[in-house]
């Protein structure tokens, strides 16, 4: 039940980083994944980026999870979950993709991952386009630049508040610079 319930949870929620050092590297938690060979092989082939076969071992537990007191009501949520993680995984890296690549790649239709793009995009869990004609899918490419100037705005603000002033050794060196400076200019002839 361990093996399952973190695995389920983990592959639902954590990002990649931390799946890598929780649940695939973690010493405690792979006791229980080399209990369990299906689970180990769902962890596997998700961390893999195998996803038409870890959404496929996913639906072979898919009865056996039914069944669960404990999970059985959450069991539907949580697959949606996990495919629309390895959905956005996948597309992250590109540019634009080819719907159908997508679809050879999790084992589904043309139709099938149009649909479910087009409900990442709807509940804006994925930043991107789809051409129905072209049957390609283009990430929407953020602004650095803007992004950059959002950011030190926001700081900015956050910085506000606080009571800022030069430290010492910095008023002194001015201060300093400032009489020689002074004196320079009251010795120079006018």
């Amino acid at each position: 039940d361990v093996a399952a319930y973190g695995t389920l949870c983990a592959l639902a929620s954590f990002e990649r980083d931390e799946l890598r050092r929780l649940v695939v590297e973690s010493a405690s938690f792979k006791r229980f994944l080399d209990l369990t060979p299906r689970w180990r092989e769902l962890v596997a082939d998700y961390y893999g980026s195998r996803y038409a076969s870890a959404l496929a071992t996913l639906d072979a537990l898919r009865p056996e999870l039914l069944l669960d007191p404990h999970l059985h009501a959450h069991v539907g949520a949580l697959t949606r979950a996990i495919r629309d993680r390895c959905l956005v995984q996948y597309c992250v890296p590109y540019l634009s993709v080819k719907l159908s690549s997508m679809a050879d790649a999790f084992g589904m239709s043309l139709e099938q991952i149009e649909q479910a793009v087009a409900e990442l995009i709807s509940r804006q869990q994925v930043a991107a386009l789809i051409d129905s004609h072209n049957k390609t899918l283009h990430m929407r490419q953020v602004d650095q630049r803007a992004a950059t100037y959002k950011k030190v705005l926001a700081t900015g603000n956050d910085a506000s508040g606080m009571n800022l002033r030069p430290l010492p050794s910095q008023g002194a060196r001015d201060g300093e610079r400032r009489g020689a400076r002074d004196a320079h200019d009251a010795a120079a002839p006018a």
